[in-house]
């Protein structure tokens, strides 16, 4: 299991450089087998899977020969599709090779998905699994896996080139199927590709199906300012496919690393600018509160790259994918205003979990509205949440208090309301999480004591 350094953690000045791609969003990233190769995920490279299909077939296939090269995954598949009885058969043998459709995402999925939903990049994926799709627990990414779903989503986060595991009938294998223009060929799409920086990530080996592929991209698009990530592509590169695919590469677009440190350290270099702009602001802030703010950024700096961005994008209020929850400025006013309140106590601040931020005794939920907001609806908001923490056993008794960023059209302080909903007496309180009072801080109110 990777382990990710926290976002405070410096970076590489090329995750620096990329960085300023991902906010203009230029920044295309290529997926090639090593990104699922890596654990948790543990699933097999493209070469393994040639042998592991050919291995599946000749010991239950009649018909079948094995071809001269049996780590080449088309040749395979060429020498299967016609005694197997067709593509589609070929394509459900293809599928219990291994767990394409139920591996485990690992931290360089996480980091992808979350990058994605942030709108920091766009992705073409190599690869059949859906671990990215799986590691955003509450939000879909538009993902393209034909040329059809390519034309019919309006702005699609990631496009898989050889099909995905979740749609049989999309697995590109054999070497007809690789004939085919491939998903990217729609003009949006392309257009896009055309103005990108281009990163390939995980395709050191470069097995022939995906390097079919490749040089087709690198043919349609000519010159793109390109980097590779692979563990040996320095110390490798005379006898590495890059060097005829891209000869002139220079040595600092070549780098050396494993899919997730690169991952981490390029979603570091996204999530730490919450971490550079708070502490810009909190210059314009009493001096007196300045502490409590440098609490709060101590606190969501101990966190990783991928916790840092969950725990923003939890706080919003119904994100949208495509947009940052991380550089939303009402997500800076929130932490500005935690960081205001922790100024008032010497107690510990922590972020126990996802949109949360402890105080001392103090316990506050976050709440970032992406746009105005009627006061019933982040009431509502509010009530949806507390319920969902009761049902975790993440409810103190006593009440629960909202910390809310951004523009909230009526009044907040009304009648207390309780987990269930619906006016409450104060003094009659029923023992138990559901007793809990939602009570409310505005983060813009908060702030303009500060100032």
């Amino acid at each position: 299991m990777y382990t990710p350094q926290p976002v405070s953690s410096p970076v590489p000045a090329v995750a620096l450089t990329l960085l300023a791609a991902a906010k203009d969003r230029k920044l295309v990233i290529c997926l090639g087998a090593g990104v699922s190769v890596a654990r948790d995920a543990n699933l097999p490279s493209g070469t393994r899977l040639g042998e592991l299909l050919d291995e599946r077939l000749k010991n239950r296939l009649q018909g079948y020969i094995s071809p001269a090269d049996v780590s080449n995954l088309i040749d395979v598949a060429d020498a299967a599709v016609e005694p197997v009885g067709g593509l589609e058969a070929l394509q459900n043998e293809i599928l219990e090779l291994a767990e394409f459709r139920r591996a485990i995402p690992n931290y360089g999925h996480r980091a992808l998905g979350l990058l994605l939903a942030e709108g920091a990049i766009t992705a073409l994926s190599w690869n059949w699994d859906s671990c990215i799709e799986r590691s955003l627990p509450g939000e879909l990414l538009d993902v393209a896996r034909t040329k059809e779903e390519m034309a019919n989503l309006s702005l699609p986060q990631m496009a898989k080139v050889h099909g995905c595991a979740t749609m049989k009938s999309t697995l590109l294998i054999t070497s007809e199927q690789l004939a085919t223009p491939p998903v990217w060929t729609e003009t949006a799409f392309s257009d896009r590709i055309r103005s990108s920086v281009m990163v390939f990530i995980g395709i050191g080996d470069v097995a022939d199906y995906a390097r079919r592929r490749i040089e087709q991209l690198l043919a349609e698009f000519g010159v793109l300012d390109v980097r590779v990530v692979s563990r040996s592509i320095r110390t490798n590169w005379e006898t590495s496919v890059w060097a005829k695919f891209m000869p002139d590469l220079v040595d600092e677009r070549r780098i050396q690393s494993d899919a997730d440190v690169f991952l981490d350290e390029l979603a570091r270099a996204w999530a730490n600018e919450l971490v550079v702009r708070l502490q810009a602001d909190n210059q314009g802030l009493r001096n007196d509160v300045q502490p409590g703010v440098k609490r709060v950024i101590e606190a969501i700096s101990r966190l990783s790259s991928v916790e840092l961005m969950r725990w923003c994008r939890v706080a919003a209020v119904k994100p949208e994918v495509g947009e940052s929850a991380v550089r939303a400025a009402p997500t800076g006013d929130v932490v500005l205003a935690a960081g205001v309140l922790a100024a008032t106590t010497n107690g510990e601040v922590t972020v126990p979990r996802p949109a949360c931020c402890c105080i001392g005794d103090d316990t506050f939920e976050l709440m970032v509205l992406r746009d105005r907001a009627l006061a019933q609806d982040v009431q509502e908001e509010a009530r949806r949440r507390a319920q969902e923490l009761a049902s975790n056993n993440q409810l103190s008794e006593g009440s629960i208090r909202f910390l809310v960023g951004g523009t909230v059209i009526g009044r907040l302080d009304g009648p207390v309301m309780d987990v269930l909903g619906g006016d409450s007496d104060p003094d009659d309180v029923v023992d138990g999480p559901w007793a809990s009072r939602i009570t409310y801080e505005d983060a813009a109110e908060v702030l303009r004591r500060a100032a």
